[in-house]
């Protein structure tokens, strides 16, 4: 069944600045990915998706505000604890309405997110919809093997793809739809999202801050 991705994105998704989104499926069943910081009084979740443990993705703190007790936190095999599930590339689990893959993240000249630390980006599949967060990660091959509807890419630069790089990752990926993210943290950042709209020549959406 087709989906309107703008009603989708419109009803279902949040952003809470940087790379911190929360999603909601039709069965109002909720999963957050690199909940740093969030606004308001949150939303208690059923899952949380942990890219890596840079202290703008990872914050114990936010996860514990949201987290109930049979909720799910999902991070990388190296932060793995009585508390939280690890997980590699390529694997794959089931957490209510939510399909999720994990799938490669890193920078190409090694640092600061190098390959060999097994850190993530997250496809994450509810209501027909395919939704890839690539986490803090340069463009890289795997990105022109993924099949997905909306892509949350990074645009800020240095640490993550810049607005040049996130253009060639959002043409290699096909994606209907481009959220830019990994922006706003510093002032000087704010203005990235609509940089990146005005350069891609395909459907962005600058998402407002929740």
């Amino acid at each position: 069944m087709a989906v309107d991705l703008d009603t989708f994105i419109d009803k279902q998704i949040r952003w809470f600045g940087q790379s911190a989104f929360r999603i909601t499926s039709s069965l109002s069943e909720t999963l957050y990915i690199d909940p740093y910081k969030i606004s308001g009084d949150p939303v208690p979740t059923d899952c949380v998706l942990i890219t890596h443990p840079h202290h703008d993705h990872y914050n114990p703190k936010v996860i514990s505000r949201i987290r109930k007790s049979d909720t799910a936190v999902i991070v990388p095999q190296s932060m793995r604890s009585k508390s939280m599930q690890g997980i590699r590339p390529g694997e794959r689990i089931k957490i209510k309405s939510f399909a999720i893959e994990a799938v490669p993240a890193y920078n190409c000249r090694k640092f600061p997110h190098a390959p060999k630390n097994g850190w993530l980006g997250y496809i994450v599949e509810v209501d027909n919809v395919r939704i890839y967060h690539a986490g803090d990660s340069d463009f890289i091959p795997p990105m022109s093997t993924f099949e997905v509807d909306i892509a949350m890419l990074p645009v800020v630069g240095f640490a993550t793809m810049n607005i040049d790089s996130a253009v060639k990752a959002a043409h290699a990926l096909k994606a209907k739809v481009v959220i830019p993210m990994h922006y706003s943290l510093m002032p000087w950042t704010n203005k990235h999202g609509q940089k990146f709209a005005r350069i891609f020549d395909g459907t962005t959406i600058v998402m407002n801050r929740f």
